[in-house]
């Protein structure tokens, strides 16, 4: 099994001076399990930025080329799984 974390991020999402935020894992943990041989994709929220997550599922393999309208996206990535947080 291989996992690819795919960042979706400009450089103005992450700017300085932007308040830290402390998450309490006890109260709130994150729970992901899945049994699988395929590959594993995992995306951040692309903030409604669809050029940059075609760019990136492209780049990844996971989709063809780069469609200008989501149902034009064709799959490439087989029995991958394509997770978004």
């Amino acid at each position: 099994m291989r996992l690819l974390w795919v960042l979706l991020a400009s450089a103005s999402l992450l700017s300085a001076g932007e308040p830290v935020v402390a998450r309490d894992w006890t109260k709130n943990p994150v729970v992901f399990q899945i049994d699988t041989t395929a590959d594993l994709f995992a995306v951040g929220d692309a903030h409604s930025d669809y050029i940059h997550l075609v760019r990136a599922l492209g780049a990844a393999g996971i989709i063809a080329g780069r469609p200008a309208q989501p149902d034009q996206a064709l799959w490439r990535a087989g029995r991958a799984v394509l997770i978004s947080v």
